[in-house]
């Protein structure tokens, strides 16, 4: 969320309810959401979003994908579906153009939701920054037992990463 320009947030909409939907529920917790909207293909599976909704004090909507376009301003939509998932779910223009999408997938890239957002000239960032960032705080567990134990050449380790990975500057 921060490399993607996001410090703060209040109003947020997640898309998908698995593992990663719960990783970022408790992560837009953390920098100040306190509303937030799930959509989902299975009303079925959102259970565990609740009960950690409610440990952490979020106010959480689940709705099931509709096919009217989504329009509800929020903070940042964040898609936790798969990278060959089709687009499920339409967005206004107007939503795609003032809203961040940070989409968690990173390959295929980009993904249908992420080309559909960028053509109403919205900001699109790939889930390539997660991915990096969790290799980080592995190595920093290798190395110290702490994950948020800084490197003594973090800089540079977070440069070799990227580069590996054809992201070679910190997205804006």
């Amino acid at each position: 969320l921060r490399e993607a320009g996001i410090p703060q947030l209040g109003r947020v909409r997640i898309l998908g309810s698995g593992a990663t939907a719960a990783s970022v529920l408790a992560a837009v917790a953390e920098v100040g959401a306190d509303d937030v909207a799930v959509s989902v293909r299975s009303l079925k599976t959102t259970a565990p979003l609740v009960q950690l909704a409610g440990r952490l004090g979020v106010h959480l909507r689940v709705e099931g994908f509709s096919s009217e376009p989504l329009s509800e301003p929020v903070d940042v939509v964040i898609s936790t579906l798969p990278g060959g998932a089709g687009l499920v779910q339409e967005f206004s223009e107007d939503l795609r153009d003032n809203t961040p999408l940070v989409d968690i997938a990173y390959d295929p890239w980009p993904t249908a939701l992420a080309e559909h957002w960028a053509k109403a000239g919205g900001r699109v960032q790939s889930g390539l920054s997660m991915l990096i960032n969790q290799a980080l705080a592995q190595v920093r567990v290798f190395t110290s037992g702490d994950p948020t134990e800084a490197l003594s050449d973090e800089p540079a380790v977070l440069a070799a990463m990227r580069d590996a990975v054809g992201a070679t500057t910190t997205p804006s």
